[in-house]
């Protein structure tokens, strides 16, 4: 990703999906949560890192909130120093 402006994109696309997941885990619903980490990783198989893969991978198959928070979590520290 040698475009700047593509960059900048593609982690405020990611940026955004984490917001919906945080907002809609406050409501319990884990398979929605599930579903845009499933679209999520098709977004970062191709334009991201494989430690984003993997953590998308890690929000489609969350097994409960903690987990999934604890990944969010992970994720946004990832994003931010990339």
């Amino acid at each position: 990703m040698s475009d700047p402006t593509f960059s900048a994109r593609y982690r405020a696309s990611v940026r955004d999906y984490l917001c919906r997941i945080e907002e809609i885990a406050k409501t319990g619903d884990l398979a929605a949560v599930q579903k845009i980490g499933h679209k999520m990783l098709g977004l970062c198989q191709l334009f991201g890192t494989p430690e984003q893969v993997y953590l998308c991978e890690q929000l489609e198959n969350a097994s409960d909130l903690v987990t999934l928070k604890e990944t969010v979590s992970q994720f946004h520290a990832q994003i931010d120093h990339a």
